[in-house]
């Protein structure tokens, strides 16, 4: 026989010639003893006939031939064969396809979550970016709100689009140097945020406000260095909200711990109340915002910083009156709340300020006496009261304040003499007390205030004569004492006043020729403005002095205070 034999082809032979079952009919093999089967199966080829084989009800044996080719050496052997046994599992398609399908679904579900959890943050990070006071606002964002409400309160925060809101956002979103929270100079960075977005909510500053377009962060500062007439200088800074450090902000000034000692914007157009969270920065030592636009009362939180030393606030628009706090901040040494619309009075509280050495108060709405109590600011240097409605008479105690090199109490409604205990003012060099009703002779002992370089008296009401002792005054520059009731004639001894450069002598009843010895004091590095009665009294009388020609820039009459330039 050539080939193999199929199995179907045995089971069939087998089948064939099986005896039927007298009970079922069924075809039973009949039984027979495997012996020798190698013998029979290899005996049984040789004749071309299949060989008979025993089977039993539980197994079935199958003949497996081979190709004649491999050799007679080759022994064919029956394999059992077990009908209702299964292949290992590792080799079912089903098995190996279900396996396949849930590696690939495992991979799929790892991709995905890694890629939504991504996406999760990246969308968490963006609304953070804009959300800053949102519930769900990251833990970075959540500690640095938190620091800055402990320091200007949460309720400030309640308000949208509020300074305090615009400028924490400001601080986590746009800030380029992204402080983290504990950072040394968040609260002080923060503040200063605040205070320019508090300041620009109707008009940006007059320079230096934040980079718009292509503008860099330096800019040029223009800072004011003179009031009357206002005149600016050009200074090279660095813009506010910059990425810079705000020590290099314009007009911040810093000591060398990068911690703000003074913020000086004068004539920067500010407009609006004064941010009063300015109070918070605890080093500040001065604050100079003059010639600007703030309305409102005083802020009395300023008056509370303990290490603010000067307050300038004058030529704004201030209204009301002076906070009583303000008077007990005893480690201020300068306050100028001038050129204001501030009323009320000047109050006793006054003599509180013992370390004060500048009070400047003019151009106001005052009323009122000046209080005895000034006596007892002892380190009082300078002080002004003019152009406001002041009544009552020169206190005494003027003669207390043995450092003060300035007063002006110009332009009131003040009456009396002039005390003699001024003369203990050792230091004065300014006094300006024109246009009052002040009356009276000049005590002969104000002749030896040698320091005086300016004394303002006129359109007063003086009597008495020039003393002789003016030869005293040294270091005078300005004498005016224009409108009053002096007589007599002018003093020679006004010629040795070798500084002197301004008189104002007319509309008096002084009479006589004017010295030569003032005469030739005249001229460009001497005398440069001498105005004496000149000229025809009431335009027809004769003038009551006489001046030689050249000497006198200005004749002028007695009666109408009419001048002719000489």
């Amino acid at each position: 026989v050539e080939g193999r034999i199929s199995f179907k082809k045995l089971y069939q032979d087998i089948e064939y010639k099986a005896s039927p079952d007298p009970n079922t009919g069924d075809r039973i093999p009949d039984p027979f003893t495997i012996v020798g089967l190698s013998d029979m199966i290899e005996q049984s080829l040789a004749f071309g006939t299949i060989p008979v084989v025993n089977i039993t009800n539980s197994t079935l044996a199958v003949a497996v031939a081979v190709s004649p080719d491999e050799g007679y050496d080759f022994i064919p052997e029956a394999i059992k064969y077990d009908m209702d046994s299964k292949p290992p599992i590792y080799k079912n398609r089903r098995f190996r396809f279900y396996v396949i399908a849930a590696a690939i679904l495992l991979f799929a579900v790892g991709v995905g979550t890694t890629f939504c959890t991504t996406l999760l943050k990246r969308y968490s990070m963006h609304r953070n970016k804009y959300s800053l006071f949102s519930p769900t606002k990251s833990q970075k964002v959540k500690s640095i709100a938190d620091q800055l409400k402990r320091v200007v309160g949460k309720t400030r925060f309640a308000i949208k689009d509020s300074p305090y809101a615009r400028a924490a956002e400001w601080i986590y979103d746009d800030d380029p140097l992204q402080l983290l929270q504990g950072s040394e100079n968040l609260i002080q960075r923060y503040l200063l945020v605040l205070f320019y977005f508090s300041t620009t909510e109707n008009r940006p500053w007059k320079s230096c406000n934040p980079s718009v377009g292509i503008e860099t962060e330096a800019c040029n500062f223009t800072k004011l260095v003179r009031t009357f007439p206002e005149v600016y200088e050009l200074v090279p800074w660095y813009r506010w909200l910059s990425g810079r450090h705000e020590c290099d902000w314009a007009g911040v000034i810093c000591d060398e711990f990068n911690q703000t000692r003074a913020l000086e914007l004068s004539g920067q157009q500010i407009f609006g109340t004064f941010p009063t969270d300015i109070a918070k920065m605890p080093y500040l030592q001065s604050l100079t915002f003059n010639l600007n636009e703030f309305y409102g009362t005083l802020p009395s939180e300023l008056s509370q910083m303990k290490h603010l030393l000067n307050i300038e606030l004058h030529y704004n628009l201030f209204t009301g009156r002076v906070p009583s706090e303000w008077y007990k901040a005893q480690a201020l040494q300068r306050i100028n709340f001038a050129g204001n619309f501030l009323t009320g009075t000047i109050p006793t509280e006054i003599g509180l300020l013992s370390s004060m050495k500048g009070y400047f108060m003019q151009e106001n709405g005052l009323a009122g006496s000046l209080p005895t109590e000034i006596g007892k600011m002892t380190f009082l240097t300078f002080s002004r009261w003019g152009r406001n409605f002041l009544t009552g008479t020169l206190p005494t105690e003027f003669g207390s304040l043995g450092k003060v090199q300035e007063v002006w109490i110009h332009r009131n409604k003040l009456h009396g003499t002039l005390p003699r205990e001024m003369v203990s003012m050792k230091e004065l060099g300014d006094l300006r007390l024109q246009y009052n009703a002040l009356s009276g002779t000049i005590p002969e002992e104000h002749y030896n205030m040698s320091q005086l370089r300016r004394w303002d008296l006129y359109d007063c009401n003086f009597t008495g004569t020039i003393s002789t002792n003016i030869r005293n005054l040294v270091n005078l520059q300005t004498y005016r004492i224009r409108g009053n009731n002096f007589h007599g004639t002018i003093p020679k001894e006004m010629g040795e006043l070798s500084n002197l450069a301004t008189a104002w002598l007319q509309e008096n009843n002084l009479t006589g020729m004017i010295p030569l010895e003032i005469c030739t004091k005249r001229g460009p590095l001497g005398i440069t403005t001498l105005q004496v009665d000149c000229d025809a009294t009431n335009g027809i009388h004769e003038p009551l002095v006489e001046c030689i020609p050249s000497c006198c820039t200005s004749c002028c009459d007695s009666v109408t205070g009419y001048c002719v330039r000489g």
